[in-house]
């Protein structure tokens, strides 16, 4: 699932809160670890806890819980698969297609955390090129 690479222990910082629900306590945790030039899979049920990427392949999936608390991650290489590889090409579709604009708010909605409420606008799928 990952590899790790221990060079040394991090020196202990100012550690953020963070509320865990209930499936967040059955993660694995990793603690203190540096991790140079691995490939390493950030989801998938792994708590990292006072740990360091540097030069990483840093693969998310979005298959699984995860959890970085006072974790850095430097000169990263991203590589999005699954159901996150979807997401990540949709809206790269969007952007591509002249909707930046709804991939700016999407992105402010993320930089805010201010979610806006759910409404239904489900529409049954037409044939691609289809005209309602």
């Amino acid at each position: 699932m990952f590899q790790r690479k221990k060079v040394n222990k991090i020196k202990k910082t100012k550690e953020r809160v963070t509320t865990m629900t209930p499936n967040m306590m059955n993660l694995q945790k990793v603690q203190g670890q540096t991790f140079v030039g691995a490939t390493v899979q950030i989801d998938g049920g792994v708590a990292y806890i006072n740990c360091r990427f540097v030069n990483c392949t840093i693969v998310f999936t979005g298959t699984g819980l995860m959890q970085l608390q006072n974790t850095s991650i430097e000169n990263p290489r991203w590589s999005f698969t699954g159901p996150a590889g979807n997401t990540i090409n949709f809206l790269r579709t969007l952007y591509t297609t002249g909707q930046k604009e709804l991939v700016e708010q999407i992105f402010q909605t993320i930089r805010t955390g201010v979610v806006p409420p759910v409404q239904d606008h489900s529409v049954p799928p037409t044939p691609s090129g289809a005209v309602q």
